[in-house]
């Protein structure tokens, strides 16, 4: 369980595409427990070039600092991409599950960044 704002989340994902092609770009998709996409992120968008070794196999980490999830339950979605993130590779479904606790009591699916002035 990770508290919302106070934890980090940090994913490793592994990927093996073919050596003669470019290098790859990487996504994933965090969904609620509806199903509807909260967020995403992309290698490309981000300007991240993934490196892989003669064999096409590589690894990157994305780190989520503070996680803003309120209580509930999210899955992850993986995907696999040309260099463009036009072309999919390949997906993995639900590849995580993140179940989050609070200690406040907020509702909604994000905790945001405030300030209260009396």
């Amino acid at each position: 369980m990770a508290p919302a704002s106070r934890s980090d989340l940090r994913i490793t994902i592994d990927y093996a595409i073919d050596p003669g092609l470019p290098e790859p770009s990487v996504a994933l998709g965090i969904a609620d427990g509806n199903g509807l996409t909260i967020a995403s992120a992309t290698s490309r968008n981000d300007g991240v070039v993934l490196a892989r070794d003669g064999r096409g196999l590589g690894s990157v980490t994305i780190t989520f600092t503070k996680l803003p999830l309120l209580k509930g339950t999210y899955r992850a979605t993986f995907f696999l991409a040309c260099e463009n993130a036009v072309h999919l590779y390949d997906q993995v479904d639900n590849w995580l599950v993140l179940n989050v606790s609070q200690d406040g009591i907020e509702q909604g699916l994000v905790a945001l960044p405030h300030q209260w002035q009396p």
